[in-house]
C-alpha cells in the first residue's frame, strides 16, 4: 500500500511539474516571434525558425528544426501561401499540437495582392503550385505581410494570447496583462512613425517586390510600383526595361532593395536614373530575437523610406 501511495504521488508530481512548465512556441518569422516574445514575458522564450537573411519563400526546414517544431505546445505562422516549407511539417505533428495559422485571426485587415503592370512581371515564371491545403481564390489572392501595420500587430498578439491562455489557464492573467502592456507600445509606436513618415508621403518609389503595402496603407506612402513578383529570380531585361520606364513616368525617387535578396537586381532598374537606391526590411534580419525586435523593426523600416525619400 505504502509503495503505490508514493507511485501515485510521484505521478501527482510529474504532472504538477508539466504542468508548472510553459508552453514551447514555435513561430516562423522574427516579427511574430517578437509579438508572441512580449505576450510571453515573464513566462518563456518563443523559438524562432526563420533566422537571419534567410528569405520564407527560399526557406526549408532542417531536421533539428523540425524535431524543435514537433515538440511544441503550439506552432504560429502567417499563412501557407508564405512559409510553403511549413506545410509538410504541420501535417507530420503530434496530434495535442496547436497550430495558429495568423492570417485566419480574428480583427486583422487584409489587403489584397495588387495586380497590373506595375505590380506583377508578365513574362516571369509562372507561380509555383498552390501548396497544400490553401483556398484557391483566397490565401494566394491576400497580400501576406499583415505584420506591417500595428493594427494587424494586435490582432496578432491577440490570437496568440487566446491560444497561450487556453493551453496554460493558470498565466492567463500574466498573458492578459502583457498583451494590454504591449497595446499601450504599439498605439505609442504607430505614433512615432507616423510623425517619422509625415514629410515624406508624396515621394513615389520602386520597390523590388510588394511586401510592404501595409505600412504604405497604413501611414500614405506613394508606391508606384515593383520591380518584380518572384524577387528570388533575377528579373527579365524587358521588366529592368519597364521599371525603368516607371521610374520616369512616376517620377520615382528611390528604388528600394531587400537585405533577403540580391542588391544588384533593384540596382538593374536604378542605375542610370535619377532614382537613388534604398534597403528596407521587412523581416528584420539583423534584429535581436527580443519583444523589442517588432518596434526595432517598424522603426528601421521607416527609417529606410525616410532616408532615402527625404534627400535629394
Amino acid at each position: 500500500m505504502r509503495r503505490f501511495c508514493l507511485l501515485l504521488a510521484l505521478i501527482f508530481a510529474a504532472e504538477a511539474a508539466r504542468a508548472a512548465e510553459p508552453p514551447r512556441v514555435v513561430v516562423t518569422l522574427k516579427p511574430v516571434q517578437a509579438l508572441a516574445a512580449a505576450v510571453m514575458a515573464g513566462v518563456g522564450r518563443p523559438e524562432l525558425l526563420v533566422r537571419g537573411n534567410a528569405a520564407p519563400s527560399s526557406f526549408s526546414l532542417r531536421p533539428a528544426e523540425v524535431r524543435l517544431m514537433n515538440t511544441a505546445t503550439i506552432v504560429v505562422f502567417v499563412s501557407e501561401s508564405l512559409e510553403t516549407f511549413v506545410v509538410r511539417a504541420l501535417e507530420n505533428l503530434p496530434q495535442d499540437a496547436r497550430v495558429v495559422e495568423l492570417m485566419a485571426a480574428d480583427g486583422l485587415k487584409l489587403l489584397p495582392q495588387r495586380l497590373g503592370p506595375n505590380w506583377v512581371e508578365d513574362d516571369a515564371p509562372k507561380a509555383s503550385p498552390r501548396p497544400l491545403g490553401t483556398d484557391p481564390g483566397e490565401e494566394l489572392d491576400t497580400d501576406p505581410h499583415i505584420w506591417l501595420d500595428t493594427d494587424n500587430a494586435r490582432a496578432i498578439a491577440q490570437a496568440i494570447a487566446d491560444e497561450l491562455s487556453d493551453a496554460d489557464p493558470g498565466r492567463a492573467q500574466t498573458y492578459a496583462r502583457n498583451l494590454q502592456a504591449l497595446g499601450q507600445r504599439l498605439e505609442q509606436l504607430d505614433q512615432e512613425i507616423a510623425k517619422t513618415m509625415s514629410g515624406v508621403k508624396a515621394s513615389p518609389f520602386l520597390v523590388l517586390h510588394d511586401s510592404f503595402q501595409y505600412f504604405e496603407k497604413r501611414y500614405g506612402l506613394t508606391a508606384a510600383g515593383a520591380i518584380t513578383r518572384r524577387p528570388d529570380l533575377r528579373p527579365s531585361p524587358r521588366r529592368v526595361s519597364q521599371a525603368k520606364a516607371r521610374i520616369t513616368e512616376a517620377g520615382a525617387a528611390c528604388v528600394f532593395a531587400e537585405p533577403q535578396y540580391p542588391d544588384t537586381h533593384a540596382k538593374m532598374v536604378s542605375d542610370g536614373t535619377p532614382a537613388k537606391l534604398g534597403r528596407i526590411d521587412a523581416l528584420g534580419a539583423t534584429l535581436p530575437e527580443t519583444a523589442e525586435a517588432y518596434p526595432a523593426l517598424l522603426k528601421s523600416v521607416a527609417e529606410g523610406f525616410r532616408a532615402c525619400l527625404g534627400t535629394k
